[in-house]
């Protein structure tokens, strides 16, 4: 018989933009979203709830 596995899965609220938040104080009442630099056309990888509320949204295109 194969050994018990247990698996853990952790949805982190605005998870990239949560640690942003985190690591930069200066940013805790301001709206942040996360994207790929590199790519001018990309999209929203996460937003935060502040940024959410101004009507930023996770996969909304960056220009």
């Amino acid at each position: 018989m194969p050994p018990e596995r247990s698996i853990l899965l952790v949805d982190g609220q605005s998870f990239y933009a949560s640690v942003e938040k985190a690591s930069y104080p200066e940013y805790k009442d301001k709206p942040v979203a996360v994207a790929d630099p590199e790519r001018r056309s990309g999209i929203i990888l996460a937003a935060c709830p502040i940024a959410k509320a101004q009507g930023v949204t996770t996969a909304s295109r960056v220009f």
